[in-house]
């Protein structure tokens, strides 16, 4: 190792160490104490300009929130510095909120705009919400069965965020996610947790999405007619949405 930095979470001190007086890093349990690495070229590799970045996950046990700490470095050749920049400790607006899956109430069945309304009225910036990734798929077929959906005798479903791009009404070009655009602004270009029912999505006019239960009591997601409150053949109502909010640095 060449020379590290050492930053313990305050915003302007870090902790810098020379030549050879460090032997190895752990990594620790704190989700505030961040590490980076600058490297001599000539013994190390050469030209490793690449950019990157990562999150840290962590718990305030005083606030009881799930907190958030995004993060993201870059090389910059005028100066031959590497930059780190943090989103900050983010935290949801009271304990417990998260993304979930929201019953309508006494089981209404409800439109995908009166899902969009249903959301934003829960917190002024809250939003209906899309799936980045398996894990909040996941999380969501968990909070179904915490709602008795899977045993319930009538099938259900959930509105979720996306809708299909206007040029891709009626054109069988736009396949798979592409062909959906989406407001929920913590979704990725590209979110990998819309998990599709087989031959999904499959209706040109079929506008919106949502979460599906499945007559053999699986899950997926399905492109479904926005307006309607129960699916195409009108065995799954419309009873519920996944909502969120944007977390903020407290």
């Amino acid at each position: 190792m060449c020379m590290a930095i050492y930053n313990n979470g305050s915003d302007t001190i870090c902790q810098y160490f020379e030549i050879g007086n460090l032997n190895s890093v752990k990594r620790g349990f704190d989700f505030l104490y961040k590490i980076g690495f600058k490297t001599n070229s000539t013994t190390c590799a050469f030209n490793d300009t690449a950019s990157g970045g990562g999150y840290l996950m962590g718990y305030n046990e005083t606030l009881r929130r799930s907190t958030y700490n995004g993060w993201d470095f870059k090389y910059d050749e005028v100066s031959e510095n590497w930059i780190f920049e943090s989103t900050g400790v983010t935290m949801c607006p009271a304990s417990g909120w998260k993304l979930s899956l929201y019953p309508s109430g006494k089981n209404a069945e409800i439109t995908h705009a009166q899902a969009v309304g249903n959301c934003s009225s829960k917190n002024s910036d809250s939003h209906i919400s899309g799936v980045e990734t398996q894990e909040e798929y996941d999380y969501l077929i968990t909070r179904a069965e915490g709602l008795g959906w899977q045993t319930w005798p009538l099938l259900k479903a959930a509105w979720l965020d996306g809708t299909r791009k206007p040029e891709c009404v009626g054109n069988s070009s736009c396949q798979g996610i592409t062909a959906f655009q989406f407001t929920d602004p913590l979704l990725s270009e590209n979110p990998k947790g819309y998990l599709w029912n087989p031959n999904q999505p499959d209706g040109l006019s079929n506008d919106c999405l949502a979460f599906i239960v499945n007559p053999d009591r699986s899950y997926g997601i399905e492109d479904e007619l926005c307006t309607r409150s129960r699916s195409a053949d009108n065995q799954t109502p419309f009873v519920g949405y996944a909502c969120g909010s944007i977390p903020k640095v407290y």
